[in-house]
């Protein structure tokens, strides 16, 4: 959908707004940006190994999504430089105004829903 949105010529207006959130207990949070997004990222951390610096971050692509209300849409980033511990991130439902989402823990040390964990945000919705 974004592809032919963008590529499909005409012109496309794009929305973006940027924020953070913070993980409850549960490991879930809520992007409000005032409109159904099509696309979310998350910033999950940022390292540097062997001189090269590297971002890591979650992206949603919801509108690609092949459930409508976007369950099952999940994705995966390193949570830090140890290429070992990694976070599962995934949709919870969306609105007309943002998205909820879930996040995962995974690692050597153990594994649990990310409690209380501050990430910043980036919502894009394109409009044709």
């Amino acid at each position: 959908m974004i592809l032919s949105m963008v590529g499909g010529g005409g012109g496309v207006d794009v929305q973006v707004k940027t924020g953070s959130i913070t993980t409850g207990t549960d490991g879930k949070a809520t992007v409000s940006c005032g409109f159904k997004p099509d696309l979310v990222v998350f910033f999950i951390s940022n390292f540097t190994d062997d001189g090269e610096r590297y971002e890591n971050v979650v992206c949603l692509p919801i509108a690609e999504s092949k459930q409508s209300n976007g369950a099952y849409l999940s994705t995966a980033a390193y949570a830090d430089n140890t290429m070992v511990a990694y976070i599962d991130c995934w949709v919870e439902s969306i609105t007309s105004t943002g998205v909820k989402v879930g996040f995962y823990k995974n690692a050597q040390s153990g594994a649990g829903y990310v409690s209380r964990k501050t990430y910043n945000w980036t919502a894009v919705k394109y409009t044709a």
